[in-house]
């Protein structure tokens, strides 16, 4: 029998989810099975309504921050995926409809001083929140310039139809 171990330090990770940027104001977050928070930007924490994060030394600084304690209706109810799919909802947050991606990880093993066995595999989840207009701005613009392209062409059409039909009754 074999094994393979990987030593990632939290902090390392917790720095590299927080420093993701989506779009013009998009973000990601990772949480716990449990929807504790346990890592986003500042700014990401206020669009979600999160209040400040809660830390208790039990032997280690342990942090929690609940989605279900947000002020933020949409990001209360927002369920984490229990299986390995991808999962997308479009909430509202402060009057804008956001898309919200999550993809539940593989299990890890984690130290959790509030269950028994103390060590036991978790599940996390990868979130990644962008508002709708961000998401589909470039979508938009595309459309605009197909459309103003189109214009443009069906102008020239029209244009080298009429001096067709002008050179033919005139010559």
């Amino acid at each position: 029998y074999g094994g393979v171990g990987i030593d990632v330090s939290l902090n390392s990770l917790v720095e590299h989810i927080e420093q993701v940027r989506l779009g013009e104001s998009g973000f990601a977050f990772l949480a716990t099975s449990e929807g504790n928070v346990i890592a986003i930007n500042d700014k990401g924490a206020g669009v979600l309504g999160l209040p400040e994060p809660r830390r208790e030394n039990i032997g280690v600084e342990v942090t929690f921050r609940y989605l279900k304690d947000s002020t933020v209706p949409a990001v209360t109810s927002l369920r984490l995926p229990s299986d390995d799919k991808v999962a997308f909802q479009e909430v509202d947050i402060a009057g804008e409809p956001s898309a919200v991606v999550m993809q539940r990880l593989d299990p890890i093993l984690t130290w959790n001083p509030m269950a028994a066995p103390h060590i036991a595999p978790q599940y996390w989840t990868i979130v990644f929140v962008v508002p709708k207009k961000e998401f589909l701005g470039a979508l938009y613009r595309s459309q605009a310039a197909i459309g103003e392209s189109t214009q443009a062409i069906v102008g020239f059409q029209v244009a080298g139809s009429v001096l067709t039909l002008l050179i033919v009754l005139l010559g």
